[in-house]
């Protein structure tokens, strides 16, 4: 989740978080003191698997206020969340410690005490992470059994964590 590098909130619960994208939260001052900007939700379009996962793990599905603005890329949500204090949004956690690093102006809120990380994302402590499966079924043909193991080969998972946060060791 980020928010407006000028936006007081540091830190949120998983229940904030989820008032904040069903719409139950409607001003940043019901999460601090010198929060006084109106909250603009930024979603994602509801056929991405990341508004999915998201809502999902949130238990907020299709709860999401029809005033929330869609924005489909990670580059536009980053903008439009730099330009507005009062805008909140999520991005895949790839381009959240990108933009953090080069300096745009957002920051990533704290849920539930806990900092978003490949650390964290991979032990579960972070509430919010979209794993991906890939099943094989019961009788998995030979491409589909190679490609398997070369994601989760040490060469595949170089290259997944680019993106991704890879497997644990």
């Amino acid at each position: 989740m980020i928010v407006n590098f000028t936006n007081p909130v540091t830190e949120v619960t998983s229940q904030q978080v989820a008032q904040l994208f069903s719409g139950q939260i409607a001003n940043w001052s019901a999460l601090h003191e010198r929060g006084a900007a109106h909250v603009e939700v930024i979603r994602r379009p509801a056929d991405q698997h990341l508004n999915e996962g998201f809502e999902r793990a949130l238990g907020i599905n299709g709860q999401t206020p029809k005033a929330a603005m869609v924005i489909c890329s990670d580059q536009r949500v980053l903008r439009h969340v730099s330009g507005r204090i009062g805008a909140v949004g999520y991005l895949s956690l790839r381009a959240e410690i990108d933009a953090t690093e080069y300096g745009t102006t957002v920051k990533i809120l704290l849920i539930d005490g806990v900092e978003a990380g490949h650390p964290t994302v991979r032990n579960g402590q972070y509430p919010l992470r979209r794993p991906v499966f890939l099943p094989l079924g019961k009788q998995p043909t030979p491409v589909a059994e190679a490609f398997v193991r070369f994601a989760v080969s040490q060469e595949g998972q170089r290259i997944l964590q680019e993106s991704f946060t890879p497997l644990s060791p």
